[in-house]
């Protein structure tokens, strides 16, 4: 297990190589795992999908309605990062662990009431959405055994903010493979049976997800106790540490991504007003974005990492040049990812439509916008993850609410209500929005009040 050398993580190197491939060893991993997450996500839609379009459109309804609850503890994983990050580089070892402990006890208070309400009202939930009654009910059986891993996804998002945090990504990644290949394996066995097992259908897919994802909390609670015991750390239990400072960090980051994924929602709804085609074409498009932005994502939180070391032990200085040395790596290389978009859209498109489809020429044009967007939005997707790490939580709620529900959205319904463009516009005002929060999060970054928010983020 590779020593963890406080001295040498202070220690920035000078040299402009070496520390671009300390950014890759942390962004790499980092990516990885949110990559096999996308992935695994394809398989299951797969298998899924065998058993039906009403069962296919269940999960579909279900996985939404999950991803929101998810969203509601998604800023759990900076808050662990930053406050590890910031130890690991202020040389106190005897608190590395402390935000973990914090973690799983609020997986505890907090994890397990909310998903015991969540399991009641589920019938009630999923009928908000406007689907049939036999979709309804389908969407409800898989949501009440799928949500049963709300408290194990807040430990997996503690225990990812751990690794990450004292630059041992691998560590996460490595767990997560695994992960994914039990929910792979025994959601196929739990669909579809084996042997004397008749299979139970779509409750097999929730089960064997809920299963995969207590068994990654096991595999990485014994790899934390080998690694404290390695390196003498102590890690205090749930009951002996409160969890109010990491509520502070974690909720901003939660609320503004619960609205993003809300506003995700919003954004199809206007989109439907243009047309069924422009529906399927924006499907496509969404997802090819999401796919681009993980190495975006990946590399904001490698630079959460080294800010906060840096940060840890007042170099300030060290800390504003990690930010922009990411953002520059976030643009080549999201610029090298978008070129097939940009250039050779058509042959992209082909990829997910027959290649005499008449959408294809509609969404050419959306396409290359997308990938036009994706540079525009490197700044950000780096800048945003810097700053929450920072403790500048709510600037990043402010900054993301606002140039989306303010400006992206309420021009996205002029466009499409008022004037009736298509989806160009639509697209052109998505480049916009994006180009606008890069601006603002490169301007929050140079003026560097960040630093002493920073300062005042310290437990």
């Amino acid at each position: 297990m590779q020593q963890l050398d406080i001295g040498r993580l202070n220690s920035p190197p000078a040299s402009r190589r070496l520390r671009l491939q300390m950014i890759a060893r942390l962004a790499l991993p980092i990516t990885g795992g949110m990559l096999s997450q996308s992935l695994i996500n394809l398989v299951d839609t797969a298998m899924i999908g065998r058993l039906g379009e009403v069962q296919l459109a269940a999960v579909a309804t279900a996985n939404y309605a999950i991803f929101v609850c998810f969203a509601l503890i998604s800023g759990l994983s900076v808050a662990v990062q930053s406050s590890v990050a910031r130890d690991c580089g202020a040389g106190r070892r005897n608190k590395l662990l402390d935000p973990v402990g914090k973690g799983i006890r609020l997986a505890f208070v907090a994890g397990i009431p909310i998903t015991i309400l969540l399991v009641l009202f589920s019938p009630y939930l999923v009928r908000l959405f406007d689907i049939s009654p036999e979709v309804a009910d389908y969407a409800a059986e898989y949501f009440q055994l799928r949500i049963i891993s709300l408290p194990a996804g807040m430990m997996l998002l503690t225990y990812r903010g751990f690794w990450n945090g004292c630059r041992h990504p691998m560590s996460y990644l490595k767990i997560l493979v695994g992960v994914h290949i039990i929910n792979a394996l025994l959601s196929y066995q739990l669909i579809f049976g084996i042997g004397n097992f008749a299979g139970i259908g779509l409750a097999g897919a929730a089960a064997g997800t809920v299963i995969a994802m207590y068994c990654g909390v096991l595999a990485n609670t014994l790899q934390v106790k080998r690694f404290s015991n390695h390196h003498d750390l102590h890690l205090k239990t749930p009951g002996t540490t409160h969890s109010k400072p990491l509520i502070r960090k974690a909720w901003p980051d939660s609320a503004q991504q619960t609205l993003f994924a809300l506003g995700t929602a919003l954004l199809f709804w206007l989109i439907a007003w243009i047309s069924s085609e422009a529906m399927a074409i924006s499907h496509i498009l969404v997802n090819i974005s999401l796919l681009l932005i993980l190495p975006g994502i990946g590399l904001g939180m490698a630079a959460t990492t080294l800010i906060n070391q840096a940060l840890g032990a007042n170099q300030t200085e060290q800390a504003f040049r990690w930010g922009l040395e990411v953002v520059m790596v976030a643009v080549i290389v999201l610029t090298i990812l978008s070129l097939p978009l940009i250039v050779f859209p058509e042959l992209v498109l082909s990829l997910f439509l027959p290649s005499t489809s008449p959408l294809i020429e509609q969404a050419r044009l959306p396409l290359q916008l997308v990938g036009i967007g994706m540079i525009v939005d490197s700044a950000a997707l780096v800048l945003t993850q810097a700053l929450l790490g920072t403790g500048s939580n709510k600037t990043v709620m402010i900054l993301r609410i606002s140039t989306l529900w303010l400006i992206g959205l309420p021009l996205t319904a002029l466009a499409v209500g008022g004037f009736q463009y298509g989806l160009i516009a639509v697209w052109i005002i998505q480049v916009g929005q994006r180009a606008l929060a890069s601006l603002a999060c490169l301007v929050i970054w140079y003026n560097r009040r960040w630093i002493q928010q920073a300062g005042g983020s310290r437990e």
